[in-house]
Formats: structure tokens, C-alpha cells, sequence
């Protein structure tokens, strides 16, 4: 990504991007989290769309925004139930019907919703939300599940969700007070929720940070799995030809073979020895070689292990190769002395098949494609808009970086994706180097978000369900944490108070290091020793 380090003009836009119902720059409004300016905009947009297909386009985006940003699920639902009966033939029907039931779901009016993502599922399944709407079903299904165990205010809490819940941890709640106890926590859990929702904690500044934060990360990753994951399973194409580049130097072992020296300064006496460890009362190979090699291996019978072609002297590779085991070589000349070669053991060249191989490569493959998908994507996003970025300004310590699609780009954008390094590898992002690195992923992610946001990834299930799950949590945590840690003050005087009163918690015995010898009797110890005091307030011996 060290492209987008220097000034780089993209495609101007194009003229039909211009006349479009709904402008590019409403999702780099989303993606920078100008909501108020987003929804403004929106606003004047809906007047002024006049043609059918205008409309429909400007009225789908408001009751997004409603829906996603805005969470205000009642209006959305409304403007989506107006569509699908305003516009019953249009060819994004099932899209319609997906978040009609996306809003009914989240304003928990849950059989509604089962009903509509079915419609979808049953009747639309190659539709871009078919599979979505399958698996959503199944959330819906556990609202709708017949067996409650509680009501909280009227919403239930299902058998089949306590039951989730105590798989999770099966040995934790085998005693049936465990799973009483699990049970009031998510009626607790349910009215700090509600209670959260009331005070309306969703428009808090911290909170909203970090509930962005959250959901920007999962919306990512929705972009990852649509532009790049769903596209990088290899083919058997992909992996044959993978095999065939490889095969010679990944999946196939050489011939080896093990082989053993015996060194010394002159081919008469190698001769010598080949004629003794050959004739009828053949010598032990390994009595000749401990006697009379010069080798640093003699000890070990000259033993130059199990090796292949290119691994060893080219004269001893040239002579081992050409033998069987138990054979042994002619004298073999060496720059200073001379040799016999004995080989013990071959082993053939094997290739390994492609079905064995295959598992190998499919990870390697995979993760190629990705690289190879992601990078391309980037590269496309990146070359249709402008970006400008002044690395002398980052290095000077400038406020302004650079812009990414007109939207600034500024060092408190990379100082806080830098705070979200876990802090045991935060330094190395603080070097001059470390936050070039952090000002690619951030005009990255100003990329990938705005193009996320103008595909509406947001909608995947993988990206609802999580971001659905996690904000429950968020909001119970938060409301918890406002409402008792936040609001205790501990005075100086009380921590003093609690001290004195615990003190002897707090003290610790003295200690002495001390050496000791040991001696079978006193006068064995020694004079000076005998005399000692026994009383350590005594002090030391003289």
C-alpha cells in the first residue's frame, strides 16, 4: 500500500455517477459518521426526486439510514412496507422485503419478521439476501419458540435461548441452582438493556464512539467476505496448476543415499585398504577407519549421513551415487588426500501424489487468491477517486495529512487508531516508519468503509447478528458502569480508615538470610562456633 503514500489522482467521477438519485458523497457522510449532515441531506433529496425509479432509490436510502443510523426501526419499517407495496414489480422486491423484515426484527416484532425472511429464503433464495434471510430465520425462530421460561415486560425469554446459553457451558450449570441463576441474569440483562434503550444511551458520545467502532469492524469484514472471501476458493484449476509448479520442489524427495569415508594422505595406502576390507578376511570397515583416517568423523565410522545430490563434495556425491548398498569405492581423489566410499543404505526418488498434495495447497492457494483479490479491489478503489497524501506534513508533525475522496485525512485520525493497538505492540507503530504504516490502513479503511457503505454490507447476516449481539452487551455494560463503578468516589480519608482497620493484613514478618554448617558434633564445629551465642539477639561471634 505504499501507493497511497504519495499524491496519487484518481478517475474524475462520472457524469451518470453525478445525475445519480443518490450521490456518492451521502456515503462518504456515513463513512466519516456525519449522521446530522447525512440525514439533511437525505431530506432535500426526497422532494427532489421526481421519477419513479427516483424515488424509489432516495426513499430505500432514507429508510436505510433511518434503520441503520438513525435506529429508529418504526419509520424504516414504515417506508419499507410503503415500497414493497408502491412497487410490487420492481426487480429489487426481495432486497425491499429482506429489510422490511430487518426492521421488524429489530423493533422485535419477531413473527412479522420470521414471515418476511422466509418470503425471501423460500421465494428468492438467488437473490443478493436469500442466504441472508435462511440464516436469519433461525434468530426470528428463537424468539418465536413456543416454550418460554420468562417474561419481561412482555418480551419473552425462550426455552431454547436458556438452553443455547447452557450449552455454551453445559458443566457450569448442572446443578439446577446454576441454571436459575443464569436465567435471572438474562432478566437482569433484558431490563438493564430496556433501561439502557430509555435513557437513550445509544446517542451518548462515548458510547456511540465505541458502538461505531464495533460495528465499523464487523461491516469491514462484511466487505472482505463479499469482495474477496466468496471469490478466493481455489478451483481444481487453481490447485493442479499450483501442484505443477511445484511438484518438482515442494512435493518431491530426491534419491538419497547414506554413505560413510575413510580418508588418507595417499592413494597407495586407499588401495591398500580397499584390498583389505575386499579380500576373503575382510577387516570391519569401521576397525579401518577408526585406525587409519584422518577425517574429524573416524570415531563414528566416517558416517556422512543420509544426504541428497548438492549437499556434499561433488567427487564423494559422484562416487556414493554410483554404488549399492554394502559396495565400496574406488579411491577417490579430494583436493589434499584420497577417499573410500561405502554406501549402507539408498532411497529412491518419490514425488508425492496431487491427492495427498491437494490439502497442502488449498490453504496456500486460498490465502494466495485472497492477497491477489484484496490487493486488486483496493487497487480499483483507490484509482476512482483523489487522494492526496503529503508525507512531508507526517513528517513534519503537520495536523492535516492529506485528503482520501475529499474527506481530510488528519494526525488525530492515525493517534486514534493507534490507542487501539493493544499496548505490548503499540511502540512499534509510534516509530516514523510504524505510522506510515497506520496512515496506509487508515486511508484504506476511509476506502473500503465508503464503498461498505454505498453496497449497503452493513445488511449481511454475518454482520447483523454480530453487531447485534455485541451492542446488547455494550449497552448493558455501559448503563451498568454509568449507573454504580462510575458514580462511586472514594475520599482519601476513607482508603486511610480501611487501612487502619486491616493493618495487620498488611504486615509483613521481618526476615534474616542466613547460611548455615553443618558439623557431626560441637567440638567438630570449631572453637569459634562452640562459643558462639545461642541467643540470635546476641549478635555475631567474634
Amino acid at each position: 500500500m505504499t501507493r497511497l503514500l504519495v499524491l496519487a489522482i484518481g478517475a474524475a467521477v462520472s457524469l451518470s455517477a453525478l445525475a445519480a438519485p443518490v450521490p456518492d458523497s451521502l456515503y462518504r457522510l456515513y463513512a466519516t459518521r456525519e449522521f446530522d449532515r447525512a440525514g439533511a441531506l437525505l431530506d432535500e433529496l426526497v422532494p427532489a426526486a421526481t421519477r419513479p425509479a427516483d424515488r424509489f432509490a432516495v426513499l430505500l436510502e432514507k429508510a436505510d439510514f433511518l434503520l441503520d443510523k438513525r435506529h429508529d426501526y418504526a419509520a424504516a419499517e414504515a417506508i419499507y412496507q410503503d415500497l414493497v407495496e408502491e412497487f410490487p414489480k420492481e426487480r429489487r422486491l426481495p432486497e425491499m422485503r429482506y429489510r422490511l423484515a430487518l426492521a421488524q426484527e429489530l423493533g422485535e416484532k419477531y413473527l412479522e419478521a420470521a414471515q418476511n425472511y422466509e418470503v425471501v429464503a423460500t421465494r428468492h433464495m438467488k437473490s443478493r439476501f436469500g442466504k441472508d434471510a435462511l440464516e436469519a430465520i433461525e434468530r426470528c425462530f428463537r424468539k418465536n419458540y413456543q416454550d418460554r421460561v420468562a417474561y419481561v415486560d412482555g418480551h419473552p425469554i425462550t426455552r431454547i435461548e436458556l438452553d443455547d446459553r447452557i450449552s455454551r457451558h453445559p458443566a457450569g450449570y448442572e446443578p439446577f441452582e446454576r441454571k436459575e441463576f443464569l436465567l435471572d441474569t438474562m432478566i437482569d440483562n433484558r431490563l438493564l438493556y430496556r433501561a439502557a434503550l430509555n435513557t437513550g444511551l445509544l446517542t451518548d458520545p462515548d458510547f456511540a464512539r465505541a458502538y461505531w467502532d464495533m460495528r465499523d469492524r464487523y461491516v469491514f469484514e462484511a466487505w472482505q467476505t463479499r469482495n474477496v472471501t466468496d471469490h478466493a476458493e481455489p478451483t481444481e484449476r487453481d490447485l493442479r496448476a499450483a501442484y505443477n509448479r511445484e511438484r518438482d520442489s515442494r512435493f518431491t524427495t530426491p534419491e538419497k543415499v547414506r554413505a560413510a569415508q575413510l580418508v588418507v594422505p595417499s592413494r597407495e595406502l586407499a588401495d591398500s585398504l580397499r584390498r583389505v576390507l575386499l579380500g576373503a578376511d575382510a577387516a570391519p570397515w569401521e576397525t579401518l577407519t577408526a585406525r587409519f583416517s584422518t577425517a574429524p568423523d573416524k570415531d563414528r565410522g566416517g558416517d556422512l549421513g543420509l544426504f541428497s545430490r548438492g549437499t556434499r563434495d561433488k567427487a564423494i556425491e559422484d562416487a556414493a551415487f554410483k554404488l549399492r548398498p554394502g559396495q565400496v569405492s574406488r579411491p577417490v581423489s579430494l583436493d589434499t588426500a584420497w577417499a573410500l566410499i561405502r554406501v549402507t543404505e539408498r532411497t529412491p526418488r518419490t514425488v508425492k501424489p496431487y491427492d495427498e498434495a491437494r490439502g497442502q495447497l488449498l490453504n496456500q492457494v486460498r490465502h494466495e487468491k485472497t492477497e491477489q483479490l484484496y490487493e486488486a479491489k483496493t487497487d480499483e478503489l483507490a484509482q476512482a477517486v483523489a487522494i492526496a497524501i503529503d508525507t512531508a506534513a507526517l513528517d513534519a508533525g503537520a495536523d492535516t495529512i492529506g485528503t482520501v475522496d475529499g474527506v481530510t485525512i488528519t494526525r488525530e485520525h492515525i493517534e486514534r487508531r493507534i490507542e487501539q493497538i493493544p499496548v505490548f505492540f503499540r511502540a512499534q507503530f509510534q516509530s516514523p516508519e510504524g505510522v506510515r504504516r497506520i496512515l496506509e490502513q487508515v486511508v484504506l479503511e476511509q476506502l473500503i468503509l465508503t464503498d461498505a457503505e454505498a453496497n449497503h454490507d452493513w445488511l449481511a447476516n454475518g454482520a447483523v447478528s454480530r453487531i447485534l449481539d455485541r451492542r446488547a452487551r455494550m449497552l448493558v455494560d455501559h448503563y451498568t458502569g454509568r449507573n454504580t463503578t462510575d458514580k462511586v468516589v472514594v475520599e482519601p480519608a476513607e482508603i486511610e480508615t480501611v487501612y487502619r482497620s486491616g493493618l495487620d493484613e498488611y504486615r509483613v514478618p521481618a526476615r534474616v538470610h542466613a547460611r548455615e554448617v553443618v558439623a557431626p558434633t560441637r567440638t567438630a564445629a570449631g572453637p569459634r562456633m562452640a562459643d558462639c551465642p545461642r541467643s540470635s539477639a546476641a549478635g555475631p561471634c567474634s
